[in-house]
């Protein structure tokens, strides 16, 4: 009875951690989707909510690491627990950092007016539409532990790259024309490169799920391989 006691409470931990992760990605998603709002109607007071929702984003971020911690050192996971344990904790840093990102955009609105003609909000939307489908394809990867389907995400994220790249030459040609809203250019720019590296964390989430089903780290950057293996030596 003791043992099934001790197993029943082991899986639930494992359970709580990944409601607590997928509650975060969700989050995260709809930070930047209410961020982005801000950004096109110029919604100052929206913004400030959304500033504040990041400290939701931290609570969730501050109680997974406290879980995963406690998980490692009283249950001693092994393998595939060990690798999915991990791979939520790292997982967890970049849907914070991305939380930041959000922030950061909204902060823009708070402190600035843009004047967004129709050809810049085409090209934000459709940079931030395509960020926001690779964050929630990631999540939904990582939930189904798909590593096809956290794949995808690579190929996607050239797209989002692509995008940014159009995006911010478009700006930087009007910034060279003397454009009237040189201002306003120059917070779009920032605004376009916070999206470009929520795609970038999309796609460590991505990497990060193939660790979890695979065991193999051949794609994470530098930092990120230092973060794991230290983890997996402590």
């Amino acid at each position: 009875m003791s043992n099934d006691h001790i197993l029943g409470t082991y899986d639930e931990e494992l359970t709580n951690l990944q409601i607590l992760i997928t509650k975060m990605g969700n989050e995260c998603a709809e930070m930047i989707r209410q961020a982005i709002d801000c950004v096109i109607n110029n919604d100052s007071n929206a913004a400030k909510q959304v500033v504040s929702r990041d400290k939701l984003i931290n609570a969730i971020n501050a109680e997974i690491t406290v879980l995963s911690q406690n998980v490692i050192a009283l249950r001693s996971p092994m393998a595939n627990d060990l690798r999915l344990i991990l791979t939520i904790f790292q997982n967890a840093l970049n849907l914070e950092r991305t939380g930041d990102l959000a922030k950061n955009i909204a902060k823009i609105i708070v402190k600035n007016d843009l004047v967004i003609d129709a050809s810049a909000r085409d090209k934000l939307e459709k940079l931030s539409d395509a960020v926001l489908q690779n964050l929630t394809d990631v999540i939904t990867a990582f939930n189904g532990l798909d590593e096809a389907k956290a794949q995808t995400i690579f190929d996607a994220d050239k797209l989002v790259d692509d995008l940014h790249d159009d995006f911010s030459s478009s700006l930087m040609l009007r910034i060279k024309n003397d454009d009237a809203h040189s201002e306003t250019v120059m917070h779009l720019l920032f605004i376009s490169r916070h999206l470009e590296r929520i795609g970038d964390h999309a796609k460590n989430i991505a990497e990060a799920t193939i660790y979890a089903v695979s065991g193999e780290i051949n794609q994470l950057d530098e930092f990120d391989d230092v973060q794991f293996e230290a983890l997996l030596n402590a």
